[in-house]
């Protein structure tokens, strides 16, 4: 596939002499490819608008096609009320001369950040190439959006492409707005600020975006990290550009003014302050730089070549609510000709997260269902207490096949003891042979023991492990979410809040047709950054090249 679109590559371990773990060559070649990569910067444009009451609330979201139908490979952020947005988050792609690559970009009017695009409101589309993109470089790309089935212009995406460099480098601020003054007679500011950097075509790229302080005329953000190829292309001499903005609820943000140093200048002046210009060049506040430097941030590689694996647990759901394996409606149906949700979630994730184990023992479980009559939440497939693991991925689907003759299924859905189970054996794997863990839960139905479950994941925090919520069927899992915990992290029944973010959770049914990859690529996006998280907060620092 050309299209780059996940941090995670396929690849193969192998004992080394000392029996520590190590990277193949050709794993690491694989992850650093020729191939160059290229950043696709999106912006709109004059946004139709499609609600009456509001400005739009715009994503955009980049398809590949494969095997003549479009592939979903990533979205931006929403950007709320506003119908010219820049938005922060890029799209990557690899560009190979000789090969064609269509894309597609489609411009969604959002009501939130997640859940399956046919919830939101369709704008329109815009077709490219990687090819176009890459000629077009220096200059922007505009194209007018496409909706055969509505009237009247949609407004215009603008494409800006340009090159990644490779850094593992970051630069973390501590920023500070004072003295602003009001933009609004009757009501104070909601300031925040927005980092971009120049493009050869003179447009500025946004690549981060603060929180909103309300209310305030002098406030500090909380303190964030850029990475260096992110924000100057690699280059402290390159200049950046520090715009501050007023939120404005239901209503296009306002434009406050901006400033612009290189980050050279601003490591040499820390703790002085820089006037804002407002679009008439006049003071409207200041920008102080309490603190910014520049950390060298170990890869995904860095961490392989240390010594770090990854091991896969499957735990699997055994409640009545799937319906019989016999019943061809059941999500456990055994088809001969094509593997059911179950087989094909274990196929799209253990096709990447296998290959990283040096040994191929994989642990597989079973919950909601009884053995010999007696009910239980967390069982080996090997039905051998003492020996659950299984070898290879193949050894994981077979035993799941087995296990169908052997479980009689039954509930109700308790994902804490799985949880509790699992963390456990990443404890344990991480002393022993700094392998990380990943625990895939494979489900139909709504927790039934949700506040155990937080509890667990809460305390599994601090271990080393990631866990995979995949929903399979078309139940409502809408408290998943929940449990995803991207917007609210999590607290236990304890009063004790979560360390790190270490669940992700996606409903199978929006990758019916795709699975694979996109599935792959949408669960395990996250992995690199929760085992650098876990690394550093236990002492483990890799080699770094």
């Amino acid at each position: 596939m050309s299209v780059a679109y996940s941090s995670l590559k396929i690849g193969k371990t192998n004992k080394t002499n000392t029996g520590t773990s190590s990277v193949s060559n050709d794993i690491v070649n694989d992850v650093v490819t020729n191939d160059p990569i290229i950043n696709i910067h999106v912006a709109a444009k004059n946004l139709a608008k499609l609600d009456l009451g509001s400005e739009s609330d715009p994503m955009c979201v980049m398809f590949i096609q494969q095997n003549g139908r479009w592939l979903e490979v990533d979205r931006t952020e929403v950007v709320w009320d506003n119908p010219n947005p820049s938005w922060v988050r890029d799209f990557k792609a690899m560009y190979i001369f000789e090969t064609h690559q269509p894309l597609r970009f489609c411009i969604y009017d959002c009501d939130s950040e997640k859940g399956p695009l046919e919830n939101h409101d369709y704008v329109g589309y815009c077709d490219t190439t990687v090819q176009q993109l890459v000629s077009s470089i220096p200059q922007d790309l505009s194209l007018p959006i496409k909706n055969e089935k509505l009237s009247g212009p949609r407004g215009n995406l603008i494409l800006t492409t340009e090159q990644a460099t490779s850094s593992s480098s970051v630069v973390s601020f501590d920023l500070s707005v004072q003295d602003l003054k009001r933009m609004r007679t009757f009501s104070r500011n909601n300031p925040y600020i927005i980092i971009s950097k120049p493009s050869e075509s003179g447009r500025e790229l946004p690549v981060f975006r603060s929180e909103v302080v309300p209310k305030c005329s002098t406030c500090t953000y909380k303190k964030f990290s850029i990475p260096m190829n992110s924000l100057c292309n690699g280059d402290i001499q390159t200049p950046i550009v520090i715009s501050v903005f007023d939120f404005r609820e239901g209503k296009t943000d306002v434009f406050v003014g901006k400033m612009s140093a290189t980050v050279q200048t601003l490591m040499e002046n820390q703790g002085n302050k820089y006037p804002i210009k407002d679009p008439k060049n006049k003071d409207f506040g200041f920008i102080r730089i309490n603190q910014i430097g520049i950390v060298q941030k170990p890869t995904f590689c860095d961490y392989l070549r240390s010594g770090i694996q990854l091991n896969l647990i499957t735990a699997v759901d055994f409640t009545a609510s799937n319906r019989d394996p016999s019943d061809p409606r059941s999500l456990h149906f055994l088809n001969p000709n094509s593997p059911n949700q179950y087989e094909s979630c274990i196929w799209s994730i253990g096709t990447v997260v296998c290959p990283y184990d040096s040994d191929q023992h994989f642990p597989v479980f079973g919950f909601g269902g009884k053995i010999n009559g007696m009910l239980s939440h967390c069982f080996p497939l090997t039905f051998d207490q003492a020996s659950p693991n299984v070898q290879g991925l193949e050894g994981i689907v077979t035993a799941y096949r087995n296990s169908l003759r052997m479980v009689q299924l039954s509930g109700p859905t308790c994902f804490a003891p799985v949880i509790k189970a699992a963390s456990q054996v990443a404890i344990t794997s991480f002393a022993e042979s700094h392998t990380y863990t990943i625990l895939m839960i494979l489900t139909d139905g709504v927790i039934n023991d949700m506040v155990e479950t937080i509890d667990a994941i809460v305390d599994a925090t601090s271990a080393p492990i990631s866990i995979i919520i995949i929903g399979v069927g078309s139940a409502d899992f809408s408290m998943m979410d929940q449990l995803d915990a991207d917007q609210n992290p999590l607290r236990s029944s304890h009063g004790m809040s979560m360390k790190r973010d270490i669940v992700q959770f996606v409903p199978f049914n929006q990758f019916l047709q795709t699975s694979g990859p996109s599935l792959a690529a949408e669960v395990l996006a996250e992995v690199p950054k929760q085992v650098d998280e876990y690394c550093r907060s236990v002492g483990f620092v890799p080699m770094m090249n």
